[in-house]
Formats: C-alpha cells, sequence, structure tokens
C-alpha cells in the first residue's frame, strides 16, 4: 500500500500504521483510520451549489452502495425502517481522486 499522492505525509502515515495493524491482528475498526469530521457539523457541507450538487451525488453513491451490501448503520431512510447513524458520514477537507 502507498500514498495517494506525494508528500502527503498523513496519508503515508495512516498507511503505515495500517499495515502495521494489519500484520498484528486480522480484524481492526478502520473509522480510526478514515480522516474527515462528521457530515452534519460541517458548515460548508451545502455552502454553494456546486458544493451542495457534488453533496448530494456523493450521498447518492453511498445510499447505492449500503443498499447493495445491506447496510442500514449510516443514512436514515423511513421508507426502508432505517435508523441510521449519521455520525458514520464524514466529510473530507479534501478529496483524493481514485485516479
Amino acid at each position: 500500500m502507498t500514498a495517494t499522492s506525494e508528500g502527503d505525509e498523513v496519508v503515508e502515515v495512516t498507511c503505515s500504521e495500517l499495515l502495521e495493524a494489519l500484520d498484528l491482528s486480522r480484524c481492526l475498526l478502520l473509522m480510526s483510520y478514515i480522516h474527515g469530521s462528521p457530515l452534519l457539523e460541517s458548515s460548508t457541507t451545502f455552502e454553494s451549489r456546486e458544493i451542495a450538487e457534488k453533496t448530494a451525488a456523493a450521498l447518492g453513491r453511498v445510499l447505492m452502495l449500503d443498499l447493495v451490501i445491506r447496510n442500514e448503520d449510516r443514512l436514515p431512510c423511513r421508507e426502508l425502517r432505517w435508523r441510521g447513524n449519521t455520525a458514520n458520514l464524514l466529510l473530507a477537507d479534501k478529496m483524493i481522486s481514485a485516479t
């Protein structure tokens, strides 16, 4: 596993800590390795139309993933009887491209 962008010390440290944890145990909680702040606590989530559209698109992708893997513990959805846990939605300051 390598850092996503060169010079990004946070990513490099996180990757090395994650690899060390995986060497010690086959089971670990990944949430402690995810950087970001709770979505509902962010004041910039819907600051402009462009940011709001990106946020909505990301939430749509999360909903689709949760439907596929039957994860009822993230987004509240009355129609599906999901109570949800919005604390599981984190917003990163910067987005790292998958490419």
